[in-house]
C-alpha cells in the first residue's frame, strides 16, 4: 500500500495566570498612573475610583475579568507563553462580536474565539500593546477553534499576540493565510504567532501561488505551531523584505513542525523563504531556530535563503527532499543542525553561493541527494552576476561537520559556460566523513580556490585531486540502530567533526495541544464476487485502506469506479486471476489524493468504446491540489487496440503523482502509451509524476512508447521526475518511435533490460544535467535544448 503517516503529538504546557492580586488592579487596562499605583497600593476601591473618574470603566456586562488557573477548562492545554497579559477577557461568539471587541482592546486585553468552527471568518487584529502587556487573540481551548472555508488572519501593531487557531478544510481567499500585516503599509512589530496550525489548506489549483505564513515588519516571533500538507504553488513560510521597515528584522521562526509537503512538480515549493533576489543585498538577521522539518520535500530548496546575515541553527531534517540553499545574500551561518536522509531519494544537506557564508558543526547522516542536493554542494557563479542568478562563492568557511555515509559532495556545482567561477578563498576543514563510497567527491570545476585542512576521511573513499594533504585516513565503523533524534558517539579525534549537542526533541516543537492526524486504520479485507457492476459499489463502501478480494471469475462494469482514497483490488486466488473488462472509456478515475493498487487481475480493452484516448486508470483533475499514487503488481493488461491512444494510464493537466509503479506485470496489444503522463506542457517546469518505476515486467505490440513523461521549460528548482527501469523486456514498443519519450526527466535508473525489435528511447534535456545511472545512457538517443549545446550531445 502506498501512502505515508503524519502523527503530530507535543506534550501539554499548562498555563494560566493566578496571584495577581493587587497588580492586577494596577496594571490592568494599561493605566500606568503614579497616583493611581499608589492608591492601589493602599487601596484598591479607591483606586478603582479614580480610575473611574478619569475615564477608564470596569468590564462592560458580559466581558468576563481574566480567570485564574483553576477557571481553565479541564483538560485543555496552553502554549508557552512569557508575556505577562494582564487585563480584560472577551470571549466572543462570533464574527459581529469579534468585530466589535477588537476596537475596544487595550494593553493587556485578550479576546477569546469560543470553540467551534468559524467559517469565511477573515480576522483583522490590530491593536498597541506593550511589552509587559500585549493584547491577545486566543483560542478559548487550543486546537478546538478551527478556521474553515475561506477564512485568515492578519495582524498589525506593536506587542501582539495570536494563539490556538487551526485552519483546516478550506482555503485563504487572500494570497495569504496568516500574513503578519494589514495592508501594504500597515505592519506587525514585535508581535507573536504561537501555538497554532495550518493543515492541507489548500487552493483548489496548485499552479495558483500562495504564502501560509509571510513574516512582514520586525522583532516578530513565529514558533510552536505546525503546517503540513501544502500542495499549491508558494512559499509555505515567507520573510519578506520589501519595504525598509521589515529589513534587519530580527524574526524568530522556532520550534515549529514542517510536516509533509509533497513535491510540487514545479518551482516555488520552498518550505522556507527569506527575502527574494530583489532585495538579497539586504540584511534580514531573521533567527530559523529547532525546527523539525519532516518530509518537507516541496522542491530543491527546504530553506531558500535570499538575504544576508541569517541564522540556520539547531534544526532537524527527517526524510526532505532538497537541502538548506544560501540562495542569494551574504555573511549566513548555519550551524548545530541535524540531517537524517532516513533511506529517502535527494535528501541533501547545505548549498552554498555568495559571499562569507559558514556551515559548521552540523551532522549529515544518510543523506542519498547528488548534484545540487548533495550532502555539500558548493556551487560554481556567474561573472558580473545579476541579482537572481549565481554569485561567486567567496570566503566560505566549511568546518567541523560530521557526514555519515553520505552519497556525494559536490565542488563546483552547475558548472557551465555561464556559471564559469570556482569558488574562492575558502576553506574546507576540520571535517569529518565516514562510511563514504569510492566516488563521494565529484568535482566539476576547479578546486584551487578551497583550502583543504586537517579533515579525516574513511581509507575507500578517494581524495579530491590537489587535496590529498588536506585528508587523513581514518577508519571508523557505520553506527548501527542510529535513531532520529540521536547523535553517535564516535571516536574521532579531537577538535574533528562536529561536536555532540542536545538534538531538539520532537515532542518540544509544534502546538504544545495535542493534535492526532494519523491516516485512518487499515480498512480491513472485504470480499467481492463476481459480477456487473459490483466494483464500483464495493470500492463506494470501503474504509480507507481496505483490501477488495476478489475471486475467479468475470468482473464487468459499466459505471465508472472512482477511487478517492486509498484502496486495493486484489485476486483472492493468484492462481486464477479475476477478468475485468469495462463499457466506458475508462474503468478507474483517480481523483484528488486516491491511491489505486492493483494486484493478481488480468484487464481486457475488448469491450470498451471505439473512441480516441480511452484509458483504464485516468487521474482525474478537481478542484483542490491532487497528489495521487499508483501500484501495479502482477497484472495482465491486454486487447486495448480499438482506438488510437488507449492508454493503461493517462494523467490529465492538474494532476500529479507521488508514485506510479509497476512490478511483475505484463502489457500487450496496447494502441496508446501504457503510461501517459505528458499532459503539463505550458514551459513552467511543472509535471506529471514525481517517481515512476517499471521493474520485471513486460510489454509487446504497443503502437506507442511505454512511457511518456514530460517535464518542460527549464526551471531548476524540482528534482524529478525519477525514473526506474529493471529487468524488463521490451518487444516491438513504440513501433520505430522509441520505447521510451522522455522530456526533462531528471535522474534515470536503468538495469538489465531488454529491446527487441524495439527502437532505443529519446531524453529531451532543457535544464540541469540529468543523471544517468548504469544502463540508462545506452538506451536513450539524447536531444540536448539547453542554452549553449549542441543539438544530440550527452550531458
Amino acid at each position: 500500500m502506498i501512502g505515508e503517516q503524519t502523527a503530530i503529538k507535543a506534550a501539554g504546557v499548562a498555563g494560566g495566570c493566578a496571584g495577581l492580586g493587587r497588580k492586577r488592579m494596577a496594571r490592568s487596562r494599561g493605566h500606568g498612573s503614579p497616583i493611581v499605583r499608589r492608591m492601589a497600593n493602599s487601596s484598591p476601591l479607591l483606586a478603582l475610583l479614580v480610575l473611574c473618574l478619569a475615564g477608564g470603566q470596569p468590564a462592560a456586562a458580559g466581558m468576563a475579568q481574566a480567570p485564574a488557573a483553576a477557571d481553565a477548562p479541564a483538560g485543555a492545554a496552553s502554549s508557552p507563553r512569557s508575556e505577562a497579559a494582564v487585563g480584560r477577557v472577551v470571549r466572543v461568539r462570533s464574527i459581529a462580536e469579534y468585530t466589535a471587541a477588537v476596537r475596544r482592546l487595550r494593553p493587556g486585553d485578550t479576546v477569546r474565539l469560543a470553540n467551534g468552527v468559524w467559517r469565511d471568518f477573515e480576522i483583522v487584529f490590530t491593536g498597541e500593546g506593550r511589552a509587559d502587556a500585549p493584547i491577545t487573540l486566543e483560542a478559548e481551548t487550543p486546537g478546538q477553534v478551527v478556521l474553515s472555508g475561506q477564512s485568515n488572519l492578519r495582524l498589525s501593531g506593536r506587542h501582539l499576540v495570536v494563539r490556538g487557531l487551526r485552519f483546516q478544510d478550506g482555503h485563504s481567499p487572500t494570497t495569504e493565510v496568516i500574513a503578519f500585516r494589514t495592508d501594504s503599509r500597515t505592519l506587525a512589530f514585535n508581535s507573536r504567532v504561537t501555538d497554532v496550525a495550518i493543515i492541507d489548506y489548500n487552493r483548489p489549483d496548485r499552479t495558483q501561488t500562495e504564502i501560509w505564513v509571510a513574516l512582514f515588519g520586525r522583532n516578530n516571533r513565529f514558533d510552536h505551531s505546525l503546517l503540513a500538507g501544502k500542495a499549491t504553488q508558494g512559499v509555505t513560510l515567507a520573510v519578506r523584505l520589501d519595504a525598509p521597515d521589515s529589513n534587519e528584522n530580527n524574526h524568530s521562526i522556532d520550534h515549529n513542525l514542517f510536516g509533509r509537503r509533497p513535491p510540487l512538480g514545479s518551482n516555488g515549493g520552498e518550505t522556507i523563504r527569506v527575502g527574494t533576489s530583489h532585495n538579497s543585498l539586504e540584511d534580514s538577521r531573521t533567527r530559523i531556530e529547532n525546527n523539525w522539518f519532516e518530509e518537507a520535500s516541496g522542491e530543491v530548496e527546504i530553506i531558500s535563503i535570499k538575504s544576508g546575515a541569517n541564522l540556520v541553527r539547531g534544526n532537524v531534517f527527517r526524510r526532505s527532499q532538497g537541502a538548506v540553499v544560501l540562495r542569494h545574500g551574504n555573511g549566513n551561518l548555519v550551524e548545530n543542525n541535524v540531517f537524517y536522509g532516513d533511506g529517502e531519494p535527494g535528501t541533501g544537506g547545505v548549498r552554498v553561493i555568495n559571499a562569507r557564508q559558514t556551515v559548521r558543526n552540523n551532522w549529515f547522516i544518510g543523506l542519498n541527494g547528488t548534484g545540487s542536493v548533495s550532502a555539500l554542494a558548493v556551487m560554481n557563479g556567474v561573472p558580473d552576476s545579476p541579482l537572481n542568478r549565481y554569485h561567486q562563492v567567496v570566503d566560505a568557511r566549511i568546518e567541523n561537520n560530521t557526514f555519515i555515509a553520505p552519497a556525494r559532495i559536490t565542488f563546483g556545482a552547475g558548472a557551465s559556460e555561464e556559471l564559469s567561477l570556482a569558488p574562492r578563498d575558502s576553506i574546507f576543514a576540520r571535517n569529518l566523513i565516514i562510511a563514504a563510497p569510492a566516488d563521494l567527491f565529484e568535482l566539476r570545476a576547479p578546486i584551487g580556490g578551497i583550502g583543504f585542512a586537517g579533515n579525516f576521511l574513511n581509507p575507500a573513499a578517494l581524495v579530491p585531486e590537489g587535496a590529498g594533504a588536506g585528508f587523513a585516513p581514518l577508519e571508523l565503523p557505520l553506527p548501527q540502530a542510529l535513531r532520529v533524534g540521536e547523535l553517535p558517539v564516535l571516536d574521532a579525534p579531537a577538535g574533528v567533526g562536529a561536536s555532540r549537542f542536545e538534538v531538539v526533541p520532537r515532542t518540544a516543537v509544534g502546538p504544545a495541544w495535542r493534535l492526532e492526524r494519523a491516516r485512518a486504520a487499515a480498512g480491513g479485507v472485504v470480499s467481492v464476487a463476481p459480477g456487473e457492476d459490483v466494483l464500483d459499489r464495493a470500492v463506494a463502501a470501503a474504509a480507507p485502506g481496505a483490501v477488495l478480494r476478489l475471486g475467479p471469475g468475470h468482473y464487468h462494469q459499466r459505471r465508472l469506479v472512482l477511487v478517492t482514497r486509498p484502496v486495493t483490488l486484489e485476486a483472492a486466488d493468484p492462481a486464477q486471476p479475476p477478468q475485468l473488462t469495462f463499457e466506458g472509456s475508462t474503468l478507474f478515475a483517480v481523483r484528488g489524493s486516491g491511491e489505486l493498487t492493483l494486484r493478481g487481475l488480468a484487464v481486457s480493452g475488448a469491450q470498451a468504446p471505439d473512441a480516441g484516448g480511452n484509458a483504464v486508470i485516468r487521474a482525474e483533475a478537481v478542484a483542490g491540489p491532487s497528489s495521487y499514487a499508483l501500484a501495479i503488481e502482477q497484472c495482465s493488461f491486454s486487447a486495448m487496440t480499438v482506438n488510437r491512444g488507449f492508454a493503461v494510464l493517462r494523467g490529465e493537466p492538474g494532476t500529479f503523482a507521488r508514485q506510479v509503479r509497476l512490478v511483475d506485470s505484463s502489457f500487450t496489444g496496447i494502441s496508446g502509451p501504457v503510461l501517459d503522463l505528458g499532459a503539463e506542457t505550458g514551459g513552467l517546469g511543472i509535471y506529471g509524476a514525481e517517481r515512476v518505476e517499471i521493474a520485471r515486467s513486460r510489454f509487446a505490440d504497443t503502437a506507442a512508447p511505454a512511457l511518456v513523461l514530460v517535464r518542460t521549460g527549464r526551471d531548476e528548482s524540482t528534482l524529478g521526475p525519477a525514473l526506474v527501469l529493471e529487468d524488463n523486456l521490451f518487444r516491438n514498443v513504440g513501433q520505430g518511435a522509441g520505447f521510451l519519450q522522455l522530456i526533462g526527466v531528471q535522474r534515470i535508473e536503468a538495469r538489465n533490460n531488454q529491446l527487441v525489435d524495439s527502437q532505443p528511447g529519446s531524453l529531451t534535456i532543457q535544464v540541469g544535467q540529468p543523471t544517468l545511472l548504469e544502463q540508462a545512457a545506452s538506451l536513450l538517443r539524447i536531444i540536448d535544448q539547453r542554452p549553449g549545446a549542441s543539438a544530440g550531445g550527452r550531458p
